[in-house]
């Protein structure tokens, strides 16, 4: 890798050369001192071969004292570049100005987009979140997530969270309403409804307990609804006669793994028609039933087909179902273990979408894993397909007195 490097950095020839004895040719290049690689033999009086651009004038003299024809076919390496570039100034020049000018376009935020449930008010989100910092044309690394999230849950009541994501030159900001809000407000903690690595915590009521990098579990509080005799509130509470107690609202979110997981026997049990069939009468009355006739003993196995008559006979319901049997026998058909794959992966990749929340989308992934195993004695091809996300973990939890 190393070489190939060097040598296109020096930059090198490649040469056909014309002409009789081409092996003494090779020798005398090499007595030389010039370094050939990639030769090949193309005739018996043509070869094609790689030499470096600094001793191209050293395998031309020799080539004109022996009389052998050299041309060169391509030229390639940084100096040939350097060399067109200087010949077209303008051309360069108008290269080197757009590549500084995508440098800094992609420095900064030039879409803010609303994701999220109906109903959000999208164009107030967005001056909500200009007034906080974001909008377009502002540097990328002036963006302060957690400014702006606390600034959109502060002026909209109806949000349950809101996430900010900085994906190249698009803002994307995330929210979701209440599913319902509570008239009397009772105390409790936000807790975990699943496992994950915190990567944002921000409390706008209530005491954090986790900070970003914890690994919390399912059911861990995360921001608890109890003030602890530190903060002002505590104090705040108790002098207006209240027991120290909120109802903790806030986001916090985290990377967690979402997994979606099929299997698809390699031996599918198939039913196969014999052709035979036999044909019985179901009369209904009431609550009563009378069949008449049915499937032989001798059927194995069978599949039936209904068509049916109802109706009233005085005050009682009636009905007369005609029903088909139909002989089938069981046998196993092996399926080829990549349509079986092919199965499964869709089967767990569908399962993995149903399993994510609504506009959550991976960070990382999805990853597959593929494996045979046996499934009740019986060969199965079973695809794992997992995803991580950062998604907002925090669920409310009443406390219990």
């Amino acid at each position: 890798m190393i070489e190939h490097l060097w040598r296109f950095l020096q930059g090198y020839v490649v040469l056909k050369i014309r002409g009789a004895s081409l092996e003494r040719f090779l020798n005398r290049a090499a007595r030389a001192g010039v370094g050939l690689w990639d030769v090949e033999r193309l005739s018996s009086g043509m070869l094609v071969a790689r030499i470096p651009a600094g001793s191209f004038r050293t395998v031309r003299a020799l080539s004109r004292a022996q009389g052998w024809r050299i041309s060169i076919a391509e030229k390639v390496g940084l100096p040939f570049w350097a060399a067109a570039l200087a010949r077209r100034k303008g051309l360069a020049l108008g290269a080197l100005l757009a590549l500084a000018a995508l440098y800094v376009a992609s420095g900064h935020v030039w879409f803010v987009e609303v994701q999220g449930d109906e109903g959000i008010p999208a164009a107030r989100v967005r001056e909500v979140a200009a007034a906080a910092g974001l909008r377009p044309g502002v540097r990328r690394d002036g963006v302060v997530r957690e400014e702006i999230q606390k600034a959109l849950l502060l002026e909209f009541d109806e949000l349950s969270w809101a996430s900010v994501h900085v994906r190249g030159t698009r803002a994307v900001i995330e929210a979701r309403l209440r599913s319902g809000l509570d008239p009397v407000p009772r105390p409790g903690d936000l807790v975990a409804a699943r496992d994950g690595i915190v990567e944002q915590v921000m409390a706008t009521r209530g005491h954090p307990r986790v900070k970003k990098g914890d690994t919390v579990r399912r059911g861990d509080v995360l921001i608890s609804g109890f003030i602890p005799p530190g903060e002002p509130l505590h104090r705040e509470l108790l002098d207006a006669g209240q027991p120290p107690y909120v109802r903790a609202e806030g986001i916090v979110t985290a990377r967690v793994w979402y997994e979606g997981k099929a299997s698809v026997p390699l031996l599918q049990r198939r039913e196969a028609p014999t052709g035979a069939r036999a044909w019985g009468i179901e009369i209904e009355l009431g609550r009563a039933r009378v069949r008449l006739g049915g499937p032989p003993r001798s059927y194995q196995a069978h599949r039936q087909a209904r068509r049916s008559w109802r109706g009233t006979l005085g005050s009682w319901t009636a009905g007369v179902h005609w029903i088909t049997y139909e002989e089938v026998e069981l046998e196993l058909v092996e399926l080829p273990a990549a349509l079986a794959e092919e199965q499964a992966r869709a089967a767990a990749a569908a399962q993995l979408e149903a399993e994510m929340p609504p506009g959550v989308s991976p960070v990382e992934g999805p990853y597959e894993t593929v494996e045979i195993t046996l499934e009740d004695g019986t060969p199965a091809v079973v695809v794992t397909v997992r995803a991580e996300a950062i998604a907002d973990i925090a669920t409310f939890r009443e406390i219990q007195f």
